[in-house]
């Protein structure tokens, strides 16, 4: 009976590691470790309380707001138009990270707008959804902000190294949104597709070949190797 008791126990205690590891990276994403940061936990994500919550808050979603400051502009008119890729999505609530197709499209509300509305829409396999937003860049230093209708805020910092955004005129559109009002986080790759017609009439030639580039040029980019699958939003 004891030499049992003592099998038994050895059993027990060499399964302990496998109960604590065998849903790494699984299918479902239940227990996805995001890719980008070592030693990832879901204790307290590095993006929880991303820059004390100074988000330089304010509300200028609405109406199209001007701006003469030249290089704000131009970023709000690199912006304009539709982007096409991947987004991978980290779920505080259900604490899974997923990856999905990606559409956004950003629509300046006149030429001289540094922000608009936008519409995105996901997709991964049979299912999608489509979204709807309103966005503006901060006239300070040059954030992106993206306030989905269901009230969730998102943030794109201008000013960090690593983990804020990589905007290329024409070309692509990489970079993390971190909830600022929401522990979700969001990683969008994007390639463009076309410029909104009706803004870039106005806009000359000569300024769309100059390749324009806005934000970082040393992103951490994680591997887009999340488990497929759609967050509802």
């Amino acid at each position: 009976m004891r030499k049992l008791t003592m099998i038994l126990m050895v059993f027990v205690v060499g399964t302990i590691p496998f109960l604590f590891t065998s849903c790494d990276n699984s299918d479902d994403g239940v227990c996805y470790y995001n890719p980008w940061d070592a030693g990832f936990n879901w204790n307290n994500p590095w993006w929880y309380h991303y820059n004390n919550g100074d988000y330089d808050w304010n509300n200028y979603y609405d109406n199209g707001r001007e701006d003469q400051d030249n290089h704000i502009l131009a970023e709000a008119q690199v912006l304009n138009g539709e982007w096409s890729g991947v987004m991978q999505y980290v779920s505080a609530k259900s604490k899974t990270t997923t990856k999905f197709n990606c559409d956004m499209t950003f629509t300046q509300y006149n030429l001289n707008s540094i922000n608009g509305t936008g519409i995105e829409v996901d997709a991964s396999g049979d299912e999608s959804q489509t979204l709807h937003f309103r966005w503006y860049i901060d006239e300070g230093n040059g954030d992106i902000y993206i306030k989905y209708d269901s009230g969730t805020t998102f943030v794109m910092d201008a000013q960090s190294s690593q983990r804020g955004f990589s905007l290329r005129e024409g070309d692509y559109f990489d970079g993390y949104m971190i909830g600022s009002n929401t522990n979700d986080m969001a990683y969008i790759q994007l390639d463009r597709v076309t410029v909104n017609n009706a803004i870039a009439a106005d806009v000359s030639r000569a300024a769309a070949s100059q390749h324009r580039f806005f934000g970082s040029t040393n992103l951490i980019k994680p591997k887009m190797n999340a488990p497929s699958k759609l967050i509802k939003r």
